[in-house]
């Protein structure tokens, strides 16, 4: 899927190197996708075709903040909502929409897109999903992204569709885009997933191997009902541990660190990494984590007849 407002060279240009970059990242995977800045491509051992696919949905944020930002996420969440009913129903469109609104003297650019494969309640279902995760985990941002199998999401405080703007942090001095970015990718069970994005766009984290499992912020979020505090099973030194349930079914112990904690982002990395490393039959099992912004939180496998202390301690 190309993003609409490129032109077909550039489609062809961003496929090329999508195919490039999958084979590349991915040779043994039996699915994948990856995510260029204005592409995704995706194949699969199964039939996806007009099958809806929310799974490990990833959001972006950019790393500039807004003053009101409660006050900007009711504009964003309108102006996404009437752009969904453009985009899934209204057959014209191609299932592609763009619109703007005004805030605090500024505007505010979004696009919204779902792959023709999708039935337009698909595309409806797809863009809810996305908007709802997009305004948890980002909504405090002047811009964000969400990147799903089955559509894409996007709003800026510039024009970055229309080519009547360009944001200074994505193009260099010749007016192009920049060419460094950063890769990200994730295996989860047989599964590629691969995302490309500029430096201004906040990622998951750089640790990049995919012999230790990434789980993104908004899976957790929904694993665990937005940490309630009925999923909660205690509370230890570094922080609470919650009960919570994956998209597969899969039930998991969460462990989020408190804000709080004196251990840092590289503290966290070389935990998880040895960690992982440490896996036995005597020792709870951890089968991922995550690492966004401030958010440091382990996933272990759930172990509903074994002490509390395993989760909180270990």
């Amino acid at each position: 899927m190309c993003l609409n407002y490129i032109t077909d060279e550039s489609c062809r240009d961003c496929v090329k190197t999508a195919l490039q970059d999958i084979l590349k990242l991915c040779p043994n995977s039996r699915e994948a996708a990856v995510w260029e800045e204005d592409c995704q491509l995706r194949y699969s051992n199964q039939n996806f075709f007009g099958k809806l696919n929310t799974a490990e949905n990833i959001g972006l944020d950019n790393a500039q903040d807004v003053s009101q930002p409660e006050q900007f996420k009711s504009v964003v969440k309108e102006t996404l909502n009437n752009l969904t009913l453009k985009a899934a129903f209204n057959l014209s469109t191609d299932m592609h929409a763009t619109g703007e609104a005004a805030f605090d003297g500024k505007t505010i650019y979004a696009l919204l897109q779902c792959t023709r494969d999708l039935s337009p309640d698909g595309c409806n279902s797809c863009l809810q999903i996305a908007i709802t995760n997009i305004l948890t985990c980002c909504y405090f941002s002047v811009g964000a992204r969400l990147l799903s199998r089955s559509c894409f999401l996007r709003y800026e405080l510039y024009n970055f569709y229309g080519g009547v703007s360009k944001s200074p942090s994505s193009t260099n001095a010749q007016g192009g885009r920049k060419k460094e970015i950063i890769a990200q990718q994730a295996t989860i069970g047989d599964s590629c997933i691969i995302e490309f994005h500029p430096h201004s766009f906040r990622g998951r984290n750089d640790l990049k191997a995919p012999d230790f499992p990434y789980i993104d912020l908004v899976s957790l979020q929904v694993a665990t009902n937005n940490f309630s505090d009925s999923n909660k099973l205690g509370q230890g030194g570094f922080g609470p541990v919650y009960k919570g349930i994956m998209s597969d079914g899969k039930e998991v112990a969460v462990k989020r660190f408190s804000y709080c904690s004196e251990q840092g982002s590289e503290e966290f990395t070389n935990v998880v990494l040895l960690r992982m490393k440490l896996q036995h039959k005597n020792l709870v099992r951890l089968l991922g984590f995550c690492l966004d912004r401030e958010e440091k939180i382990l996933v272990y496998e759930f172990m509903p007849n074994s002490s509390l202390d395993v989760f909180l301690f270990s």
